[in-house]
């Protein structure tokens, strides 16, 4: 059992590590450009990006079940991700990130 402990740790550090860096470097480039434009493509592709690292660090292969809950899932996000991203490109903002952006800590978490 403390094996398996020590293993789902360094798990769950790698996709931390990979989930800050995405975070960083889209906040980084909305609050350069002071836009929140990429804000829900960034979230998207971080959510895509962490669903297969989840299911590559994997100590044993997934099951037919957990590879289509995953497939499922990324095609959700695929979607949503696109849909948000098209709006606010034809509508040139996102009104709820007004305020947001003058505070810079609020904007980064």
């Amino acid at each position: 059992f403390a094996n398996y402990c020590m293993i789902m740790v360094g798990v769950f550090s790698k996709i931390l590590i990979i989930d800050f860096g995405f975070q960083t470097v889209g906040f980084i480039i909305g609050y350069l450009k002071n836009t929140e434009k990429f804000y829900d493509l960034t979230g998207s592709l971080t959510y895509l990006t962490l669903l297969g690292t989840a299911l590559k660090l994997r100590s044993k292969a997934p099951t037919t079940m957990q590879l289509v809950q995953a497939g499922l899932a990324g095609i959700w996000a695929s979607r949503l991700g696109y849909f948000l991203f098209s709006r606010v490109m034809q509508v040139g903002e996102d009104k709820r990130f007004r305020a947001i952006k003058q505070n810079t800590p609020r904007f980064w978490f």
